[in-house]
């Protein structure tokens, strides 16, 4: 027999040992001879194919025979195990609770389905807690499955597999997949006390308790903790006398006996108070004083928290986590908290819940967080100026006001990550003008004022007005003349156009970049084109202009193109949903946010639309077309590259395209007293919800819209009669509705007159009498005086 590269087998002197080298003299494995004088070595490592074996033998007396002939590994021979084999998971088919399971789980399915993948056609060796017990074959895909034949045990179970090709190779095992065993349903577990809200209670530890009312809805579950209690939020909350009662389920599945009963007792509170709010905070230490939003920043170390909660309630105030105080709301439910003591240099995260008389504890609000900053930054350190800006440095993040001699602020700005700032004076000061600093940090506290800065003397402060880009020229067919900033365009090289001081020199900025200079002429108009093409995308612009004197001007406003010169692919017409032009409307794909034009085969156009952004696009067509026309479209791009002209879709024989008579509203009815019956447009009524009658082609779905939004539809029957009622009250005041009409076709009518009611539910007080004139005994509402004049009838 020739060798394999994984074994060798051959003959020799029984008894002997045989040692297999390789062509390099690499030992790959010995042996000893039968006594039938055969041998079979395992070589290790494998030999690949084509490698050549020798052999000696060393008989029990020391001597070596020479080496014998050569044996070469054949081409064809397979050396290569399979890959790792895996247990994905196992599979739960014994109720209560059935599905997959992962390593690690427990169960109470003693015979749960092991699955997983392996080499195609290999043979799965399958190895429970250390012994093989059993093989399977992975199918065409990998995929193997295995069910022990007899029930595991109570307990853990440990289980790996090994995967064997057709010539004999041996996987690595896979990982363990370990599943416990439970089979045993807890006891049930034991309610003690409940107010309608919570129920209390103890169990066995780690099963899941489930609580059911008398109808088996499920209020709430909770897990039974270490000790063996449990307490459950019920939702909704049980009214007095309703009877609870509860179930437990282990981890493996296994579902105890139901409790017994426990009733919700009669006097029970159950409702909770609303949630609280922390609506604001109040700074009272200067220089920032004021309302606090959460988030904000604060020099204030006991900041007043403001909020509302039920009236009377009993607010707790927790504080990092903590529970650090309670205060109580007045009889408009406002309440206000002030710490006790000085609030920590950080952050700080409050928030409240309220608790009423009878216990009932609501939910926590939001947070609402602050951070206290008490320490003013250093004073920050002027560098230079030139009467028109201040630079210098100071503590990032801090605001930087900068003051002339007679305290007037002339310029603010925030100190950037590098400690930096330059500040624009407004109005610029002249030479020999002091300037001074402070700093404001984001929780208002103020630094001292910096060290002194003068303008120098011979300083020229008057920079040119900032320069403007007015707008871009694009001569490209098709879709030429003016560009305004956002635009696009298929001109790689758009001529920029602007004003700026006559005389100046503008300095082009492209993406953030200088790429050039212009000079404007003596009326200030200045322009450029770029000497290379832009690429395709979004390009930005601006400009700035400097004067003789090198004064710079601030930035114009961004100008931005995109530049696109590539055209679209021809529109697709009658691809959007299957199906093709029905002589009203005409589907189809293309670009997104092109604009596709119809035309008919006279070259007429029928109508256009933008391509919404899933490619789609609808077109209504004006004038509708019959039977046998043909239309084409083509799509023009943001930039103006049209598309080529698509194919032909021709409007089918069987195309609808007249639209039904427009539909009418003819009345409503009211049907609540005391004034009941038909409403006509613009009339008044106490009917919330009246019903609006018409009528509409037969057949066809009638839109109802309300106040201008589509609300509802229905369907008029075989004699054109519809009806609608509102489904929820209509508010109090005015009510437009309109209707249109659809026919099978999807051809819609235009819209009827509008029908108008006003709805007022409002009883009218009710009046008060007087008398005008009392004679005789005044007030006592007697009177003499034959003609009664009464007062308090006014409408």
């Amino acid at each position: 027999e020739t060798a394999n590269g994984s074994t060798v087998n051959g003959s020799a002197e029984a008894g002997g040992t045989v040692e297999i080298t390789n062509g390099d003299g690499d030992l790959l494995g010995s042996s000893t001879v039968a006594d039938d004088g055969t041998f079979s070595i395992t070589l290790s490592p494998k030999q690949e194919a084509g490698a050549v074996l020798t052999a000696t033998v060393t008989d029990a007396a020391g001597n070596e025979s020479p080496v014998s002939d050569t044996l070469v590994v054949p081409e064809a021979a397979d050396v290569t195990a399979p890959n790792i084999p895996t247990i994905s998971s196992a599979t739960d088919d014994v109720a209560a609770d059935i599905g997959t399971l992962a390593s690690g789980d427990s169960t109470n399915d003693a015979t749960p389905t092991l699955t997983g993948s392996a080499e195609i056609g290999s043979t799965v060796t399958v190895t429970h807690n250390g012994e093989v017990v059993d093989t399977v074959v992975a199918d065409t895909n990998g995929a193997w499955r295995y069910t022990p034949s007899t029930d595991l045990t109570e307990g853990d179970h440990v289980f790996s597999v090994t995967a064997t090709d057709a010539a004999g190779n041996e996987s690595a095992a896979s990982d363990e997949f370990t599943l416990t065993i439970d089979t045993t349903a807890p006891d049930a577990p034991v309610l003690s006390e409940t107010d309608g809200t919570t129920v209390a209670g103890t169990g066995e530890a780690g099963t899941t308790v489930e609580i059911t009312n008398a109808n088996d809805d499920v209020l709430g579950t909770a897990v039974v903790d270490a000790e063996g209690n449990f307490s459950v939020e019920l939702s909704p909350e049980q009214e007095a006398g309703s009877t609870l009662t509860a179930t437990a389920t282990d981890a493996a599945g296994n579902e105890s006996a139901a409790s017994a009963a426990l009733d919700v007792p009669v006097d029970a509170d159950v409702t909770a108070p609303n949630t609280p709010t922390i609506a604001s905070a109040t700074d009272d230490v200067a220089a920032d004083t004021g309302a606090l939003a959460s988030g904000d920043s604060t020099n204030d170390a006991t900041p007043t928290l403001n909020g509302s909660a039920e009236a009377g309630s009993t607010v707790t105030i927790t504080h990092n986590g903590e529970v650090v105080d309670s205060v109580t709301a007045d009889a408009n439910g406002t309440w206000r908290y002030t710490p006790s003591t000085d609030l920590t240099d950080g952050e700080h995260v409050f928030s409240v819940t309220a608790t009423d008389a009878a216990g009932n504890e609501s939910a926590s609000s939001d947070d609402f967080t602050l951070s206290v900053d008490t320490v003013a930054p250093d004073a920050p350190v002027l560098s230079e100026t030139d009467g028109t800006t201040v630079a210098g440095n100071g503590e990032a993040g801090t605001t930087v006001e900068i003051s002339n001699a007679n305290d007037d602020v002339v310029g603010t700005a925030v100190v950037n990550a590098e400690g930096n700032f330059s500040v624009e004076l407004s109005p610029e000061q002249e030479a020999g003008s002091t300037l001074t600093a402070t700093a404001i940090d984001a929780a208002g506290n103020e630094s001292e004022a910096s060290a002194a800065l003068d303008v120098p003397e011979d300083a020229d402060v008057t920079a040119p007005n900032a320069p403007t880009i007015a707008s871009a020229t694009d001569d490209v067919a098709a879709d030429t003349g003016a560009l305004a900033s956002g635009d696009s365009t298929n001109d790689a090289t758009p001529t920029l156009t602007g004003s700026a001081e006559a005389g100046s020199t503008v300095t082009i900025i492209h993406n953030g970049e200088v790429v050039d200079s212009v000079t404007a002429d003596s009326n200030g108009a200045w322009g450029y084109t770029p000497s290379t093409d832009l690429t395709e995308g979004d390009h930005v612009f601006s400009v700035t202009a400097t004067d003789a004197a090198g004064n710079e001007s601030p930035a114009s406003g961004e100008f931005t193109l995109t530049v696109d010169t590539i055209a679209p692919d021809a529109p697709i017409l009658g691809e959007t949903d299957g199906e093709t032009a029905n002589g009203s409307t005409v589907n189809g794909s293309a670009e997104a946010g092109g604009t596709v034009e119809i035309t008919n085969g006279d070259g007429d156009l029928l109508g256009s639309g933008t391509v919404a952004e899933d490619g789609t696009f609808s077109i209504t067509l004006s004038p509708k077309q019959e039977a046998g026309a043909e239309l084409t479209a083509t799509v023009t791009d943001a930039a103006g590259n049209e598309s080529p002209v698509s194919d032909t879709l021709v409007v089918p024989e069987a195309a609808d395209v007249t639209a039904p008579n427009t539909p009418t509203i003819a009345s409503a009815t009211d049907d609540v007293p005391a004034d009941t019956g038909a409403l006509a447009s613009g009339d008044s009524t106490n009917d919330a919800t009246p019903t609006l009658t018409g009528s509409a082609e037969a057949g066809s779905t009638v839109t109802i819209t309300h106040n201008g939004e589509e609300i509802a539809t229905v369907t008029a029957d075989a004699n054109g009669a519809w009806r609608y009622t509102p489904s929820t009250d209509l508010t109090e005041g005015d009510h437009v509705f309109s209707v249109t009409a659809t026919d099978a076709a999807g051809n819609e009518s235009a819209p009827s007159d509008d029908f108008t009611l006003t709805v007022d539910t409002t009883v009218p007080t009710n009046p008060a009498l007087a008398l005008t004139t009392d004679t005789n005994v005044t007030d006592d509402g007697i009177t003499s005086n034959g003609e009664v004049t009464v007062s308090g009838l006014e409408a």
